[in-house]
């Protein structure tokens, strides 16, 4: 994935680069990852605001897609981080 985004001519941080690595595996691995975004910082050796940044970016770019899970009182819990394909 980081190969294809480079040779696409978009650059990324090197956070940035660690995330969607991490969300790829991931997504390899199962559908996802399913994690706060305080887990994803601590993942990636980051702040929440860079993770936060950096999903934002991800997002844009439609690298990441982001699934927003709520419990049935409504409640947020943990996304679903997912790369595109």
């Amino acid at each position: 994935m980081r190969g294809e985004t480079e040779s696409q001519g978009v650059r990324l941080s090197s956070a940035q680069k660690r995330i969607l690595g991490y969300i790829s595996a991931e997504t390899t691995l199962s559908d996802g990852v399913r994690c706060s975004k305080k887990e994803l910082a601590k993942q990636a050796g980051c702040s929440v605001q860079t993770v936060d940044r950096a999903i934002f970016r991800l997002r844009k770019l439609g690298l990441v897609e982001v699934e927003e899970c709520h419990a049935d009182s409504g409640a947020q819990m943990a996304n679903l981080y997912r790369a595109k394909r």
